[in-house]
């Protein structure tokens, strides 16, 4: 990978970090990092939930550290574009990209925020805060919940079918053992979410065939991944991770 990927260093980096979190969330579990993107992703942002934790207790400014590491991203990808084109490629392409684009949450600098930020401006924009954040928090704890019981509903509903396909089938448990095993694994890491305590899931009767079960089990993972990154409680999180695992690896099951 070194030879072929620009900024080869920094990705193996980032993978190793992100490995060790992985194995921190997810004890003698093995790696699923080389296989599932959506799983990948649902991990990065585990990580930097707990990194603005981090950065929290510590007094730090999270917003102006990922700022910072964004602009220097763009950095080193500018110098990576400019040792590989040539001179005439290099202004076609400055001349396309057009100007540079600030990082995210970094204002950009001129004559009226020199001066400082206009008090009225700053006194409106905090009316507006007050009232939605709370206005939004309901709609986005609303959203999540939904969310994570239609999802512990589906792997109830798959453990159940699947275990009927093993009873019926001959030699059934060779067939199904592994797929009935990873939904069993992924509804009971799902109900560790502090959110679904005491919920039971509701289950409805019908036959589905093994395409209708994958199709289902991919549902769930991407609902898994949009939970994990909608989760307020680090628990909840946490919860939602444990059972993309799974769940990953009985969509794979189901192939």
């Amino acid at each position: 990978m070194r030879d072929t990927c620009p900024n080869a260093l920094h990705v193996d980096n980032a993978a190793h970090a992100l490995r060790a979190y992985e194995q921190d969330v997810f004890r003698n579990e093995m790696s699923a990092l080389d296989g599932d993107a959506s799983y990948t992703k649902a991990l990065i942002s585990g990580l930097l939930c707990d990194m603005e934790h981090l950065a929290t207790a510590q007094g730090i400014d999270f917003a102006e550290a990922v700022a910072t590491g964004h602009e220097l991203y763009a950095d080193e990808i500018a110098v990576h574009v400019h040792h590989q084109l040539g001179p005439q490629a290099r202004g076609t392409a400055l001349r396309q990209q057009g100007p540079r684009r600030t990082a995210p949450h970094r204002p950009r600098v001129g004559p009226s925020t020199a001066r400082g930020p206009d008090p009225h401006i700053h006194t409106q924009e905090n009316a507006m805060t007050s009232n939605t954040e709370p206005e939004h928090e309901d709609v986005r704890g609303t959203w999540f919940a939904e969310i994570l019981n239609e999802t512990l509903n589906d792997l109830a509903y798959a453990e159940r079918v699947i275990t009927a396909f093993a009873d019926r089938t001959p030699d059934g448990f060779i067939a199904w053992g592994m797929a009935e095993e990873h939904a069993t694994q992924a509804r009971q890491a799902l109900t560790q979410a502090p959110i679904l305590r005491g919920t039971s899931p509701q289950v409805t009767d019908a036959t589905p065939t093994a395409d209708a079960l994958h199709d289902l089990a991919a549902n769930a993972a991407r609902n898994l991944v949009r939970a994990a990154e909608l989760a307020g409680d680090p628990d909840d999180q946490l919860a939602c991770l444990q059972a993309a695992l799974h769940v990953g690896r009985l969509r794979d099951d189901l192939r």
